[in-house]
């Protein structure tokens, strides 16, 4: 198509004359990347899952998505235990046998650490097990999770946790008023 920069290129006008520009390739433009400063403390991760298997896949997954996966648990008082030592935002939790099922391991971790936000993953999420939940701040995967759909609620969840984290200063009250 723009076999080199500069070269002048065919144009054709409304009323079916020719006319030559010079366009420029825009693919060959240096763009600027929006460059966002991340917050690190909101790209660690815990894994909670009694499947080893499962728990790798997701470790892979999330490392591959520049999270830091800080511990990688079968049940939920080791990793409140871990917790207690290194607080993490966000912790991916199997709630279908972690621990029994229905978010059990997710009232034992959010009563250790409240401000926690949940990853859930499921192959079987049921109005039961959100009942279950209660009013706490999550995020659903559905079983078998691909690395893309990972991403995607990683990003929101990341996203979202930032926005709360980097609220507007609210200015000053006026002492004249």
């Amino acid at each position: 198509m723009f076999e080199d920069e500069g070269q002048q290129q065919f144009f054709m006008l409304n009323e079916g004359t020719e006319d030559f520009y010079n366009f420029k390739d825009w693919r060959l433009e240096d763009e600027e990347e929006e460059t966002v400063e991340e917050d690190v403390d909101l790209k660690k991760i815990v894994i909670v899952d009694s499947s080893p298997f499962f728990r790798n896949i997701l470790k892979n997954h999330l490392e591959t998505a520049g999270y830091k996966v800080l511990g990688n648990f079968s049940a939920a008082q080791e990793t409140c235990e871990f917790l207690s030592q290194e607080p993490v935002r966000f912790v991916a939790v199997d709630i279908d046998q972690t621990d029994g099922g229905n978010a059990k391991s997710v009232h034992l971790i959010a009563d250790a650490q409240p401000h926690t936000v949940f990853i859930l993953s499921s192959s079987r999420f049921s109005k039961e097990q959100a009942a279950s939940i209660g009013e706490r701040p999550y995020y659903f995967l559905l079983k078998p999770v691909t690395r893309e759909t990972l991403e995607k609620v990683m990003k929101k969840a990341y996203d979202t946790e930032l926005a709360r984290k980097v609220k507007p200063k609210e200015s000053p009250p006026n002492p004249t008023q």
